[in-house]
């Protein structure tokens, strides 16, 4: 029973980090990357899709992107969503593509940048701390209702911890490679 709860906080631990991995992908480091724009939203056909599931993304140049729409009427949606992204890109459409200039990062850019990563690494933490006190109290629950003893309820505690803790070292891992990428060292 609490071997399950263990396994379901792993979970949700897991999809924290997956979502700030996802999240940093989009933090861009003055290079040229599908993963730059692929999943900024568009409104097309009545409906919010993703870039990807609109076109074709191909980077021909270090500091160019090309968005090749496989319906040329989803064009100027494409190249207005990148501009309201404000990931600092100014789209340009010409004819049936959008070529996207990435310019190179100015050192203030980067300082918002690592900002931006830090703030996206202690939300990370916060959600993991929700999660963790969200089980705790379950298990509490179960403790008030004798369904468990207390020395389980500080077995449960303590494991959950452990696992807290490495999640934190996953996201702070991820956080400093991020701000290393950022500032070039």
């Amino acid at each position: 029973m609490l071997s399950t709860i263990l396994t379901d906080a792993q979970k949700k631990f897991d999809g924290v980090v997956k979502s700030l991995k996802e999240e940093m992908s989009v933090l861009r480091v003055g290079r040229a990357s599908p993963a730059l724009v692929e999943n900024l939203s568009v409104s097309a056909y009545e409906s919010q899709l993703t870039i990807k599931e609109l076109a074709t993304i191909s980077v021909p140049e270090p500091n160019l992107i090309v968005i090749s729409p496989w319906d040329a009427t989803v064009k100027e949606n494409i190249a207005a969503a990148i501009r309201e992204a404000n990931l600092g890109f100014n789209p340009m459409v010409d004819g049936d593509t959008i070529k996207v200039p990435v310019p190179r990062l100015s050192e203030e850019r980067r300082k918002e940048m690592v900002k931006k990563v830090r703030d996206l690494a202690q939300e990370a933490k916060v959600e993991t701390r929700r999660i963790r006190q969200e089980k705790i109290k379950s298990v509490e629950e179960m403790e008030k209702e004798s369904k468990i003893s207390e020395d389980e309820l500080f077995r449960f505690k303590e494991d959950l911890q452990k696992l807290v803790e490495q999640v934190n070292e996953k996201v702070d891992g991820i956080k400093s490679e991020k701000e290393k990428e950022l500032m070039g060292l």
